[in-house]
């Protein structure tokens, strides 16, 4: 869920699978860019397959679009084995 204090132009966030290759996270898949306007709350989801017997995270972008000033701020999930 992506919330501000108040009512913005838009609302959303990216979102990304990443893989792990034993020493580095790789993006893994289409880039998801989710978002509603005209809002202070958003929530969806994504659907994404792996390859089994490697681990897998999502890397999450949240934004705030409010006139031309954008904020940010990153997250991830906890890593998933793929079975």
């Amino acid at each position: 869920m992506t919330q501000s204090k108040t009512t913005v132009s838009e609302l959303g966030a990216t979102f990304q699978l990443q893989k792990w290759t034993g020493t580095q996270w790789i993006d893994s898949g289409v880039l998801a860019t989710l978002s509603s306007k005209d809002t202070n709350v958003f929530q969806n989801s994504v659907l994404r397959t792996g390859e089994t017997g490697y681990y897998y995270r999502g890397k999450i972008v949240h934004f705030v679009k409010n006139g031309s000033v954008t904020e940010q701020a990153s997250a991830y999930t906890a890593n998933l084995l793929c079975s």
